[in-house]
């Protein structure tokens, strides 16, 4: 599909209408119908002429390229979430979400099973592989092998990803080079402060039936937005930090260097419809079904071991999350 024929339905929380509007000023995006709970969205859909739709449901149903839900604050109930996969799915079409569904906190066990009978559960966007500098790190990683073990961290504002869209990010990363972890075992982190009590930050290891291990750290508790990499392997040394890319071999020699580029007040915006465009053009290709569900399982291994304390296995936690 052309970008240039591209246009999405975007229900959007009223913290991220100033994200929306950046997009469609600059032209990053074009919305063909508009919906939130708020009247920042109402007021955004009317400046613009854009048609306003207050049933996500039904803005699921509306003709476009595909649906995007930019809310992390707000979580749909779940039969809400189920007709608006149903819906996507039936016409053939991305969904699309800033944060990531079906999970154990928002759903209880064996529920996500209906989801995934409707259909594909939604895209966790903005992910690493999406953006153009996460390609060229892949692409890069052709030439360096298979790693044996990796690090991948992931950070910034709430308002500029959810937790469990960074930790998705991670582990999808890292899915390209190690596939899906057999066990997780995780800490999580919470504000000192009584009254927000929710988690902030998750350190993470996982452990592949292979016997490869990769860390994780992933957080939501502010700073610019952030992502590093690193892979270790026979090539030796490669890492990857807001683009710039650092190759060294096992001796120690450098075989590339690159420069990091500082961050813009306007790149999350940029970052977000860049995402959106790469995943509804297909430059991207979505995971097959069962490899999300295996993606979202491996989150909520982490999730849950932060609040266990003990390693939890992804197979468990898939099993749990329910199957088609």
């Amino acid at each position: 599909m052309s970008s240039d024929n591209i246009m999405v339905a975007a229900w959007v929380g009223d913290e991220l209408v100033p994200t929306l509007e950046r997009m469609l000023v600059d032209d990053l995006l074009r919305c063909s119908h508009l919906g939130g709970d708020g009247p920042a969205a109402r007021d955004l859909a009317t400046s613009h002429d854009i048609p306003f739709i207050d049933d996500a449901r039904a803005l699921a149903r509306a003709e476009s390229s595909a649906t995007v839900i930019m809310n992390p604050s707000t979580t749909f109930p779940l039969e809400v979430l189920e007709a608006m996969v149903r819906a996507s799915s039936e016409a053939g079409r991305p969904l699309l979400s800033m944060t990531p569904r079906p999970s154990l906190d928002r759903d209880q066990p064996g529920e996500a099973g209906e989801i995934f009978a409707a259909g594909p559960p939604p895209v966790p966007v903005p992910l690493f592989r999406a953006l153009q500098n996460g390609r060229r790190f892949i692409e890069a990683t052709n030439t360096f092998g298979t790693p044996t073990s990796a690090s991948v961290e992931i950070s910034g504002p709430e308002m500029a990803g959810s937790l469990g869209t960074r930790l998705f990010d991670a582990f999808d990363l890292l899915s390209t080079w190690f596939g899906i972890p057999a066990t997780v075992q995780a800490t999580s982190v919470r504000k000192t402060s009584p009254n927000a009590p929710r988690i902030k930050r998750v350190f993470a290891v996982a452990v592949y039936p292979d016997g490869r291990a990769a860390s994780v750290n992933v957080g939501s508790d502010g700073g610019r937005v952030h992502r590093a990499a690193t892979l270790h392997g026979e090539a030796g040394r490669l890492h990857v930090s807001d683009g710039a890319m650092d190759w060294s071999d096992r001796s120690g020699t450098q075989l590339e260097l690159g420069t990091t580029v500082a961050a813009a007040e306007s790149d999350f915006a940029l970052e977000v419809s860049n995402a959106i465009m790469a995943t509804v053009t297909g430059m991207v290709p979505m995971h097959p079904l069962e490899t999300t569900i295996q993606l979202l399982a491996s989150c909520e291994a982490a999730f849950l071991s932060g609040r266990t304390g003990e390693r939890e296995s992804c197979e468990a936690v898939r099993q749990m999350l329910g199957r088609v």
